[in-house]
């Protein structure tokens, strides 16, 4: 899955991923901010301990919602 996001966009992920006690939306930024830079679900599941499913679900979201 490729996602290409701006430089605001990654501006404004990375806020949230530092300052947030909620740990979705960390995984979340995590997920789009890893793929915008070309590393795949299983990459990223490996490297935040996490189901290659629960990647894709976070991208999906994201995608569609633009949700964090």
């Amino acid at each position: 899955m490729k996602i290409l996001i701006t430089s605001e966009q990654r501006i404004a992920m990375k806020m949230p991923h530092k300052h947030s006690q909620d740990s979705l939306v960390r995984h979340r930024s995590r997920c789009v901010l890893l793929t915008a830079d070309g590393w795949n679900t299983s990459m990223i599941a490996q490297s935040q301990l996490i189901y290659d499913k629960t990647v894709r679900n976070h991208l999906y979201e994201w995608l569609n919602d633009e949700k964090l």
